[in-house]
């Protein structure tokens, strides 16, 4: 890659190489003197005045969802107010009027026949803090040019539920999506005015290999922006519910959310359980307070929640940790400069930040990012949701306590071993399913014919036989029929025999051969 110097805020930064760098966080603190990871954050503050107006219903199955409640108001003094309706999802959000007990609108609501769940709209609100340069270590340690020569992320579709994705006007993002959406101003620009949501996008498909910049770990795949947290990165579950049901109406394969909250949503829950039935796999950050409780939605089972590391490959101070963590990932060090090049040890791609450069941060924000590529990466290559998860955390690098661990999960994510793992599986599933089994060949002198008995294991319908290693051409068969017989005429016996399938773009898979050492019937 290019090496380039720059110069912003007057901070100088380094040269753009993949190197790798790591360190530990160090407890900073809030103006009032409390630790900041104990501090309530801005969108705590904010969004614990304002969801208290807010309410989300989920109906339950099979019943369809009232219009605004219109024409069966429930028995209840407060007024509520539509706000938005997602149909698929069997929800809607409601306002409720000032003055109005929150207490009794919920109850009103629990006590409704058609009503699965009523809850306060919780705040949600994005997991990254420290804004400064750095290198990109974190590919190296992840060993991206290994994964690349196998998947790049082509034909996949990641959504990044954020502040909004932009991309740059130096290195850029390899493919984004036109079709994004803004639930926070409900509309269809999902253009980034934070830099959060860009900084992860990038950490996925920052364009590669173009001699500009840096590098994103699944290039090649497509970014389908969708904002659901403002510019001062905080929002709403109601947004983020509303997202995730337009990432799986656009046909999106994962789904990033570098954003939670403390608190769990049995909606939020359902909705998640919805993504996985519909085949999309979702990926969330385990928070930034360095306590032993995963936030959520990552903390949902139906979630992969990851952690963040530090260039030391242990548990970054800051990353929530607990019995529902999954796996970690690098996620940056704003305090420590482990590997001596200067520069602090953060996760570093372009993005606006206030303005656009090329930027450091860190948070399991910037971790989670590095999961859902690598997921990108093996569903490029053609496993499902669900066998990315397992792969993925079947081939961590343990890196804690021997087995799974409520530090580091099941260890530090390692997108090339699980591609060569997935990979060999997949061809020997390849073997096994165009396996031929010639289970008896025999020679009949009085009519010069040989006669092979195959078992049909073969997902094509042509056969190549080979006697005494030479062909005799080729042979169709019906392939629903569990087995077949192929009759050839032969001047003279055979003393070998193999047949031959062709599967797909495979040739000479899993030849077997029969010896025929006399004219018995075999």
């Amino acid at each position: 890659m290019a090496r380039r110097w720059g110069r912003a805020g007057g901070v100088r930064w380094g040269p753009l190489v993949l190197c790798v760098a790591c360190a530990l966080p160090t407890a900073c603190q809030a103006p009032d003197g409390t630790d900041e990871a104990d501090a309530p954050t801005w969108v705590e503050r904010t969004a614990a005045r304002r969801h208290l107006r807010r309410v989300v219903v989920r109906y339950r199955d099979g019943v369809q969802a009232q219009d605004a409640l219109l024409g069966h108001r429930p028995a209840f003094p407060a007024e509520l107010q539509p706000l938005r309706r997602m149909q698929n999802l069997k929800t809607d959000v409601l306002s409720l009027d000032e003055g109005a007990s929150l207490d009794d609108a919920l109850a009103a609501l629990r006590a409704r026949p058609d009503v699965l769940w009523a809850e306060p709209d919780l705040p949600r609100q994005a997991f990254s803090n420290d804004p400064l340069w750095n290198v990109q270590w974190n590919l190296e340690q992840l060993h991206a040019e290994q994964a690349w020569s196998m998947s790049t992320g082509s034909g996949v579709t990641v959504a990044v539920l954020d502040t909004g994705c932009t991309s740059g006007p130096d290195d850029g993002l390899t493919h984004l999506s036109p079709r994004g959406y803004d639930f926070v101003n409900g509309d269809d620009d999902a253009s980034d005015d934070n830099g959060h949501g860009t900084h992860v996008a990038g950490t996925i498909n920052q364009r590669t290999g173009n001699g500009v910049g840096v590098a994103g770990l699944a290039h090649q795949a497509t970014i389908l922006p969708i904002k659901v947290l403002d510019e001062r990165g905080g929002g709403f579950m109601s947004d983020v519910l509303s997202g995730i049901e337009y990432a799986i109406e656009q046909g999106a394969d994962i789904i990033n959310l570098s954003l939670g909250g403390s608190s769990p949503s049995e909606i939020e829950r359902q909705a998640m359980m919805d993504a996985m039935q519909a085949g999309v796999l979702i990926v969330a950050a385990t928070g930034n307070g360095g306590r032993n409780q995963v936030s959520y939605p990552a903390g949902f089972s139906t979630v992969l929640a990851v952690g963040a590391t530090d260039y030391a490959m242990e548990r970054a101070s800051y990353s929530n940790y607990g019995m529902r963590l999954d796996l970690v990932a690098p996620g940056g060090d704003a305090h420590a400069d482990l590997n001596g090049d200067g520069l602090s040890d953060l996760i570093f791609q372009e993005t606006l930040a206030p303005e656009w450069d090329y930027w450091g941060m860190q948070g399991t924000s910037m971790a989670t990012p590095h999961v859902s590529a690598a997921a990108a990466l093996l569903m490029s290559a053609g496993a499902t949701a669900s066998e990315a998860a397992a792969y993925l955390t079947s081939t961590t690098l343990d890196i804690g306590d021997a087995g799974w661990d409520r530090q580091t999960g099941k260890g530090l994510v390692q997108p090339a071993a699980a591609l060569e793992a997935w990979l060999a599986d997949q061809r020997a599933r390849d073997g096994e399913r165009c396996k031929v089994e010639v289970v008896a060949a025999r020679y009949r002198p009085d009519c010069g014919r040989l006669l092979v008995r195959v078992d049909n294991h073969l997902p094509t319908d042509e056969l190549t036989l080979w006697v005494d290693g030479r062909p005799t051409g080729r042979v169709l068969y019906n392939w629903h029929k569990q087995s077949w017989q192929i009759s050839v005429l032969m001047e003279q016996r055979p003393g070998r025999v193999s047949v031959r399938g062709s599967c797909g773009s495979r040739d000479d898979v899993d030849v077997a051969y029969v010896r025929v050492a006399s004219d018995d019937e075999p």
